[in-house]
């Protein structure tokens, strides 16, 4: 009788942009990957309500957990506009230092108090000078509702995996056991676009804020039409025509990008650079985007099917090689990181959670062992097992009634985020109204005090100089706004001739009810000189309040 292999499993969750996708993988014959359960669900998140993602990635994982059963440890794919990706070099020295030095560059990289990151690091590769060091890093605030809603589905995530990392992996695989010459993978997603450079070295990423989700998004506004309808005719063979010129601007900055990337990376493109380039993810099958790339940048470009290394079992539900070929890379690499070399070392789950993934993993050798320490009870532990059962379906009926409480807590803590939001534009919006509308406040009620007084002309209002505010120059930029006035105070009607102690005093409460103005802070530099006829001509200098803009 031939002995019954069993065979490792993972579980991929890959959290995309614009598609959610659980899948359960197993080790195939000859090392190859085989899919033994797939179910996926498109996202309906258009630009601009980016916020809403985790909301219906929330409601994705709910539908495709009851369509999937989860087999071995749970690997969750974040997509890139989760992570913050940073590329380090350091020098080669011991490994002691190295991780110190590490540890110091990850601290004033990330732009954010390390008590709300969760954030890891690892060397992806060498350079002439030393080693070359990936560090991601995704905020609490994120992790902790996608873990929730997570939960909330029934699916405890081992391991949070930086896409960037299952790119190159899935990639790096299909490659081994080394490139034969470099190559550059280029996942084009919804939001945004990840370029990693493969060699024998090992590997160095960027990713930008160039998607697929832009080019839709022009092509509603140009055609005046939705979304969804500028999503079909984006990826339809009927408009090339009107098209041409969207797709043509993407591949514009795409390839200047893409050669930008290269020279950071250190290998700037030219005629004799045996460099091969790779497009995967949904936005490379905007037509003709391959060949427009490859015609600026001189160099092949390939689109290559990430579900040709796979097997898929009878049981892959609703998997089409077709359809699902575009945002598959992610899953294949993630699933060779999992099952090729054991759980990975880079993990982006938070540490409570952590604990827990790893008190799970011990649980079926613990059990193992106390089986072979009371294999003389067996009538016993078959009557715990009993017990355990029973309990463990007691449990899960828990979970079922407490999942959509879950999904409740994760809806409010959006609304609560977005009413935030919403109150710190309002803020925002209000003192740009204020800085928007003052000047016209301040003019009319300086015109008012002027036709107050009357027999008042003015001659000149200009900004002061540093001098004139009795500032030196190079404080200038640090006080707040002061316009200068000058102008001749007429004798008004009914006056004595050389009136001047009269026009002395117009003049003062002048001054004065300028002063009582509410965006003036201050009256200063003020200069009075008599001249012919009863005149008296004046200065000065007005002090305003902020808010005031240029």
């Amino acid at each position: 009788m031939r002995p019954v292999l069993f065979l490792p499993h993972a579980t991929i969750i890959d959290c995309g942009t614009s598609r959610t996708t659980l899948a359960v993988f197993s080790g195939g014959r000859r090392g190859r990957l085989r899919l033994e359960q797939h179910a996926s669900m498109p996202l309906a998140v258009e630009a601009g309500q980016e916020g809403n993602w985790l909301q219906k990635t929330s409601e994705a994982l709910l539908a495709l957990s009851g369509r999937v059963k989860p087999a071995g440890s749970v690997t969750v794919v974040l997509p890139p506009h989760l992570t913050l990706m940073k590329m380090l070099n350091t020098p080669r020295v011991e490994a002691a230092k190295r991780e110190k030095i590490i540890s110091f560059e990850g601290q004033q990289s990330i732009p954010y108090p390390l008590t709300d990151v969760v954030w890891d690091r690892m060397i992806s590769g060498e350079n002439p000078h030393g080693f070359n060091v990936l560090l991601c890093a995704a905020k609490l605030e994120v992790l902790d509702p996608l873990c929730a809603a997570l939960a909330a589905a029934g699916l405890a995530p081992s391991v949070l995996l930086p896409s960037v990392l299952a790119l190159a992996a899935g990639f790096g695989g299909m490659l081994q056991p080394v490139p034969v010459r470099p190559t550059l993978l280029i996942n084009l997603g919804a939001r945004s676009t990840t370029l990693v450079l493969l060699d024998q070295n090992g590997f160095q990423a960027r990713s930008l804020a160039l998607g697929g989700n832009g080019v839709t998004q022009q092509i509603a506004e140009e055609q005046g039409c939705d979304f969804a309808r500028a999503e079909e005719w984006k990826l339809g063979d009927t408009n090339s025509a009107e098209l041409a010129p969207v797709i043509q601007g993407f591949a514009n900055r795409l390839a200047q990008e893409t050669a930008r990337t290269l020279v950071y990376f250190g290998r700037p493109p030219a005629p004799e650079n045996p460099l091969r380039l790779i497009l995967v993810g949904g936005a490379a099958r905007l037509p003709g985007l391959a060949g427009l790339v490859a015609k600026q940048l001189s160099l092949p470009v390939e689109l290559p099917d990430p579900t040709d290394g796979i097997e898929v079992g009878g049981e892959a539900g609703d998997f089409d090689r077709e359809a699902d070929r575009p945002g598959f890379a992610d899953v294949v690499g993630a699933a060779a990181l999992s099952l090729r070399a054991g759980q990975p070392s880079f993990n982006l789950l938070p540490p409570r959670l952590r604990a827990q993934a790893g008190r799970r993993r011990w649980r079926p050798r613990l059990v193992v062992a106390a089986g072979l320490s009371v294999a003389a009870l067996i009538p016993a532990m078959v009557h715990q097992h009993k017990l355990y059962a029973a309990a463990h379906a007691q449990n899960l009926a828990l979970e079922r009634e407490l999942a959509p409480l879950r999904l409740g807590a994760v809806r409010s803590q959006e609304r609560q985020q977005k009413t935030i939001e919403a109150q710190r534009q309002h803020d925002a919006w209000r003192k740009i109204e204020e800085a928007r509308t003052g000047w016209l406040r301040f003019l009319g009620e300086i015109q008012a005090k002027f036709i107050l007084t009357g027999d008042v002309w003015l001659e000149q209002m200009r900004l002061a100089t540093a001098s004139e505010g009795n500032a030196p120059a190079k404080l200038a930029a640090e006080q707040p706004l002061k316009i200068a006035f000058a102008g001749l105070m007429r004798p008004g009607v009914g006056s004595a001739p050389g009136a001047r102690d009269e026009n002395y005093q117009r003049v003062r409460h002048l001054l004065e009810s300028i002063a009582e103005v509410p965006s003036v802070a201050a009256v200063e530099g003020e200069r009075f000189e008599p001249v012919s006829a009863g005149q008296m001509r004046f200065e000065f200098v007005v002090v305003l309040k902020e808010p005031f803009v240029l």
